[in-house]
């Protein structure tokens, strides 16, 4: 009886194979299919892992980027306000002449460009019983820069006086006229070495035009001739004829400029130079290497005969 029941007829049995095999093959998918996700959905997740994390790294060094130039900002501004309220520009124009740092008071060191500051350190340096003995002890004041010290080296003068140039300086103030009927006799200044006390021995000439003789003589070097005390601001005529036949020059005491080592802010500062004239004589240097003589100056346009000839007891091509 129960053979009968298990007795299965051949399409039966082939119905009964298909039907395990697709639940054999339904089995495999089901178990597959969730290991087959799951790698497409770790790859996937992966890369956008990757993705996020670059994106993450971008922006933290942005913000480091910005953070650190927000650092060096505020730096700055306090580096500026620190130098504002530490040190004084120097003034905008100024001449350069020889002088003793060891003598030379506040008004005659800001003449020379120094800002008041430091000449107020070179002051108390030397109150405090410092003594400058040779050009480069100057570098020791606080707040002078190497610029501005380069820039004076060449007119440091120290020199120590002696009881025979105290002698002879004492003799040469000493009044070197004799005076008959208001006439100056027999009176020679030379005007490149006077000081203002000699100066204002002259006739015609009082404390304002001996200091007006030599703030010029400084902006120029020296006089070259006599006649250039007509270029002196409000010299008047009168004067000058009163002063001409007691003044001489000695042009070995010019203060030459170098030419082919002279900054355009230098040589500008020469009564003589303007600034085109300065800057072409810097970009000649700077396409050709140097200027050789007057010569030079004379294929520019800038430069009139006239003005070759003021210049010439001027410029040092070496």
């Amino acid at each position: 009886m129960w053979k009968d029941f298990f007795y299965f007829t051949k399409a039966q049995q082939a119905g009964v194979v298909a039907l395990s095999l697709i639940i054999v093959l339904l089995l495999i998918v089901n178990f597959s299919l969730p290991h087959i996700h799951t790698k497409e959905e770790s790859v996937t997740n992966d890369t956008l892992f990757i993705r996020e994390t670059q994106i993450f790294k971008q922006r933290l060094i942005s913000k480091d980027s910005l953070l650190k130039a927000e650092q060096e900002r505020l730096y700055a501004e306090r580096k500026a306000r620190y130098r504002t309220r530490r040190t004084e520009t120097a003034p905008a124009s100024y001449t350069l002449f020889p002088f003793n740092p060891n003598t030379a008071d506040s008004m005659t060191l800001n003449q020379l460009g120094i800002s008041p500051r430091v000449a107020s350190n070179i002051i108390k340096y030397r109150s405090k019983g410092g003594n400058f003995k040779s050009p480069d002890d100057l570098k020791k004041i606080y707040g002078l820069s190497q610029e501005k010290f380069d820039e004076l080296k060449p007119y440091i003068n120290i020199s120590t006086p002696t009881a025979d140039s105290l002698t002879n300086e004492h003799a040469q103030v000493q009044p070197l006229t004799a005076i008959a009927n208001d006439t100056v006799v027999n009176l020679s200044i030379e005007l490149n070495t006077a000081d203002s006390c000699q100066l204002t021995q002259l006739k015609g000439i009082g404390p304002y035009y001996a200091r007006e003789i030599i703030r010029y003589r400084n902006q120029l070097g020296g006089f070259a001739h006599v006649d250039q005390l007509l270029e002196i601001p409000h010299m008047r005529e009168d004067n000058f004829k009163q002063i001409v036949s007691h003044c001489t020059v000695d042009t070995t005491k010019i203060r030459r400029i170098k030419v082919n080592k002279a900054s355009v802010d230098y040589l500008k500062r020469h009564p003589y130079i303007n600034f085109y004239q300065a800057r072409v004589i810097y970009e000649f240097r700077r396409a050709k290497g140097q200027l050789d003589g007057m010569q030079d100056l004379r294929r520019f346009e800038e430069f009139t005969e006239q003005d070759i000839q003021k210049l010439t007891p001027y410029l040092d091509f070496e």
